[in-house]
Formats: structure tokens, sequence, C-alpha cells
């Protein structure tokens, strides 16, 4: 399995809400469940250890949020359709747009040896997601499973005895 299918996973199983599978009866299957979760749990914790964000990055990103929150339209315009823009609307929304786009080009010249670094960075991020990794799941039987629906069940699959290859992340 991917480093990035078991993110996928993870997050699937902890983000969701509606006909959660954190919420099926059984003590097997639950006990199969939270040991997986766990498992994942500290294997992407000990990934993402490894991921570098660079504090001049983090400081590029925060900037680079203000320049567009700073030049954005005037509010009245932003609820307006754009057939509805007069011509001095429609100035004063290329200047605003020019004058941000000039201060992110000068932001980005500034930033530039820091953004070659990230991107490099992001580029080694992407290929390890894409490594595979052994986990040793626990297995759980179809008879030790709870009635489970056809979404429960494909997020499931990785750990179903028989299934664990069937996987819609395949």
């Amino acid at each position: 399995m991917k480093n990035n299918e078991i993110s996928t996973i993870f997050q699937t199983i902890a983000n969701t809400q509606e006909n959660s599978v954190l919420d099926l009866p059984g003590e097997k299957f639950s006990y199969a469940l939270v040991k997986n979760l766990n498992k994942m749990k500290s294997h992407l914790k000990h990934l993402y250890s490894t991921f570098i964000v660079n504090p001049e990055y983090r400081e590029y990103e925060i900037k680079k949020n203000k320049i567009n929150e700073e030049n954005d339209l005037p509010e009245n315009m932003k609820t307006k359709k754009i057939e509805e823009y007069n011509d001095e609307d429609k100035k004063i929304m290329a200047d605003v747009e020019s004058k941000r786009v000039q201060l992110l080009k000068e932001l980005e010249e500034e930033y530039k040896e820091v953004l070659s670094l990230q991107k490099i960075e992001t580029e080694k991020r992407m290929k390890l997601m894409e490594e595979e990794v052994e986990i040793d799941f626990h297995m759980i039987d179809r008879e030790n499973l709870p009635e489970l629906s056809s979404r429960q069940r494909t997020i499931l699959s990785f750990m179903i005895v028989g299934e664990a290859n069937n996987s819609l992340l395949d």
C-alpha cells in the first residue's frame, strides 16, 4: 500500500461523521479497527515528521495571504455580477488586480531561493507519498464484521480477510 493511500484511508475514517465506521458495533471489529488506526497514525506521524517546512516559506505564505487580502475588490463589488460592472468598476478591478499581481511578483522575487527549495521539498514529499510500504494490519474475517454499507466496506477493505487487495485505492 502506498503512503498516500494510508493517509487517505486514515483521514477518511477519522473525519467521516455520516455513516461513520467508528460507530459500528462489534468487539472484534472495533478492536481491529482501533488497532489499525493506531498503526496508521503512528506510521503517518513518523512520515510527516520527515517533511521539512522552511520557516521562511511560512513567512512567504503569510505575506502572500496578506497581499491577497489587502488587494481585494471592495466589498460592494464582490456582490455584483460581472454583467453589472460599469466602466469605472472594470477600471477599479483591473487596477486592483494589476497592483496585486505586481506585489506578488515582487514577493516571489524576494523569496526566489526559498520558493526553489520549497519546490524541491514538495517534490520529495510527493515521491515519498507514492512509495509502497508494508504495514502489518490486523485483519478481520467477514463473519466478525457488522453490517456494512458499500461505502463502509470500500473504506475498510484493507483490513477484511480476502478483500484487502480489492480496495478502490489500488
